[in-house]
């Protein structure tokens, strides 16, 4: 299982104890990467580099015939999921249809958009870390009850909102009962995070903050088209991972629009300007050979 993000080295050992093998992943999510795994881990380089075959890439070699699993289960809310079905998986997934019509506070996706943030040398963007606690101290007032996580593009934006969280537990009682009661809560599953985007495959929660941390490095100029995490082949796989964790709400905090994104010239950059207008209009242009117009889902 996951078998995107195992190499064939790590899978052998269980194939060959085997007699019969069923391998089950996403080729649309993260492959094996050593990337994050070096020791000088803030250096922002050519991800492809560090690319690794997956189990997955190798049964996908051998088998002709690989079954998908069309059921979408996780999210609450179709506008959750709707962007990448159509963008990624050319909408075959089946998504039951939500009990919550239309707009919601508490569901679906809500772009925050931070016009004067500067995305800073080194690779973080401390406006928009700013707004991430924020958010993350609202929730822990107003809706305890669920489980919340956030989820950024680099490792140097990871550790500024962690460093940010330490000194707000330093002061704020309540948002401390807040991550206790979630560390043991559900024995700990569903704990708060912030994780950048090569590690968070395979964590959900009820609610995920998605920072995007790139933007203009002085205020009035254009935004550099140098995304490190995007320009790659995989770009539009890490996206697809980071945008599908919540199973209620996303948050999108960003210094980006869709129109800062000039050169779309791989799928990572067309996926995200995409994706910035869908979390504001929640519209999208789907294509169909059905003149008469389909059916949302066979619900």
């Amino acid at each position: 299982d996951e078998a995107s993000q195992m190499t064939p080295a790590k899978a052998f050992g269980a194939i060959g104890r085997s007699k019969q093998l069923i391998v089950v992943g996403d080729e649309n999510q993260l492959p094996p990467t050593s990337f994050f795994q070096k020791a000088d881990n803030d250096i922002e380089e050519d991800l492809d580099m560090d690319v690794d075959e997956s189990i997955l890439d190798l049964a996908l070699g051998v088998w002709r015939n690989p079954r998908m699993l069309m059921w979408h289960y996780r999210s609450k809310h179709e506008d959750l999921i709707r962007f990448q079905n159509n963008f990624i998986y050319e909408s075959k997934l089946i998504i039951p249809p939500s009990t919550i019509g239309g707009e919601s506070p508490d569901f679906g996706v809500m772009n925050h958009y931070l016009d004067e943030a500067l995305y800073l040398q080194g690779g973080s963007n401390n406006d928009e870390a700013e707004k991430i606690v924020k958010l993350i101290l609202e929730h822990a007032e107003k809706k305890p009850e669920k489980s919340i996580g956030v989820a950024v593009m680099n490792v140097s934006q990871r550790d500024l909102v962690k460093t940010k969280i330490n000194q707000e537990l330093s002061r704020n009682r309540k948002l401390g009962e807040f991550m206790d009661h979630w560390d043991s809560a559900d024995e700990g599953l569903n704990k708060f995070f912030v994780k950048n985007l090569e590690n968070v495959q395979g964590d959900e929660r009820d609610v995920i903050i998605v920072g995007t941390v790139y933007g203009r490095n002085r205020e009035g100029e254009r935004v550099m088209q140098r995304f490190p995490t995007i320009n790659t082949a995989t770009g539009h796989r890490r996206l697809n991972v980071i945008t599908t964790r919540a199973r209620d709400q996303v948050h999108v905090v960003t210094s980006l629009r869709s129109s800062d994104i000039h050169e779309r010239n791989n799928k990572g950059k067309d996926f995200l300007a995409g994706y910035l207008d869908y979390s504001i209009s929640k519209k999208i242009i789907e294509a169909t050979s059905d003149s008469m117009g389909g059916t949302d889902s066979p619900f």
